[in-house]
């Protein structure tokens, strides 16, 4: 079993409470527990006063220069340099947190932002950084005694799913960090189809599905949108019964669509059979009830460890600028979560950890001494003012 440390920063010593906090987490490792993984939390760290506390205010969007929030970065990251940027270099309050928190995470963990309104969650993909924000209320179970309310005990699973690679399953995209090309579909074998003329013809390995034309593939979960608005989406695979049961209903070659519910191996990918036998997990990567219970398909699973195994170059974000002169080839990471230093990759972004040296990483061919220990790094329910 892989243990991935986690690092909470509270801006604004901000929620979740214990409870919501041991909920999420305990939910997020029975998903990925088939992939080998489990999560558990390192550091908790408590920032009052913090700029980043909201990000639902209209000056949310209006630029603020290094020299400004330089002491608010230097909190989270003590030893990020004085002169990073120049103290006229202006960004966004967010593009300052995504980035330097892309810099100088330690390579073996998974930072987490937490902070007040907003959206419940948003993660980068490998390919575009390191960040994982959460607002307050997007942890645990908030249903009432009568069942109402929307819970969101598997919110921090899918997050994380996102973090480790994983698309929605109605959503494609990503490259395949062994080739460096696009996915293709037949590596989501479980979650795709081909139409035909009399059916529709699922798999049951990514060998059978390569075997198809990759144009003749299609995504199982359709959720498109026709029109502008929220209430046109469309989704052929929903809504779930309060059971989690669903149906998709699938275009064929044929006139009559051709539909499939929860129990048919042809929804092995999307609708799980749970040991009571009276309810379905959801995929991970579904919107929907996230308080009903939710798997990880086998084809997921095969590339989650694509990414644990293989470093992802990050392709720097257009709002990001300018970046911190000697900053080389900058990577993913994901291959070092959990892993001890001299398991790290040997070419990645400037890391800024805490105390004393411990070695180097290579920024494009520049070397630069990292300062700090695993052990600093393992500080517990800190507070900062």
């Amino acid at each position: 079993m892989r243990t991935i440390p986690l690092h909470l920063v509270r801006h604004g010593c901000t929620g979740p409470t214990a409870a919501d906090l041991a909920a999420s987490l305990d939910a997020a490792n029975r998903v990925f527990m088939p992939a080998g993984i489990a999560f558990v939390v390192r550091t908790d760290e408590c920032f009052e006063n913090s700029p980043f506390t909201r990000w639902v205010d209209a000056a949310d969007n209006e630029k603020i220069s290094w020299a400004t929030i330089r002491p608010a970065i230097q909190r989270i990251f003590p030893n990020a340099p004085d002169d990073a940027w120049p103290d006229d270099e202006t960004k966004t309050k967010r593009v300052w947190l995504n980035l330097t928190t892309t810099l100088w995470t330690p390579p073996d963990e998974i930072l987490v932002h937490v902070r007040k309104g907003g959206a419940r969650g948003s993660t980068s993909f490998p390919e575009h950084g390191r960040s994982m924000f959460f607002s307050a209320d997007g942890f645990g179970s908030k249903s009432d005694e009568h069942g109402k309310g929307k819970g969101m005990l598997h919110l921090f699973a899918h997050e994380l799913g996102h973090y480790l690679g994983l698309r929605h399953t109605f959503q494609h995209g990503g490259n395949d960090p062994k080739t460096g090309a696009p996915w293709p579909l037949s590596a989501r074998w479980d979650l795709v189809y081909r139409p035909t003329a009399s059916s529709a013809q699922f798999f049951n390995s990514r060998a059978e599905a390569e075997a198809v034309p990759e144009r003749e593939l299609r995504l199982i979960h359709d959720r498109s949108k026709p029109g502008t608005r929220g209430k046109d989406i469309r989704d052929n695979c929903g809504p779930t019964d309060a059971n989690g049961r669903m149906t998709c209903t699938l275009a064929t070659s044929r006139s009559s669509p051709l539909s499939i519910s929860s129990g048919d191996p042809s929804l092995k990918g999307m609708s799980f059979a749970t040991s009571d036998g009276s309810t379905w997990a959801m995929n991970a990567m579904s919107y929907g009830n996230m308080e009903l219970p939710r798997n990880l398909s086998a084809s997921q699973v095969e590339m989650i460890q694509q990414y644990l195994d293989t470093e992802t170059a990050i392709i720097p974000q257009n709002d990001w600028g300018r970046l911190p002169q000697g900053t080389g080839r900058l990577l993913g990471l994901r291959t070092a979560l959990g892993m001890p230093q001299e398991r790290w990759p040997a070419q990645g972004p400037t890391q800024a950890p805490r105390g004393g040296i411990v070695g180097s990483i290579l920024l494009g061919g520049v070397g630069m001494v990292l300062r700090g220990s695993a052990a600093a790094w393992r500080r517990s329910a800190l507070r900062r003012s």
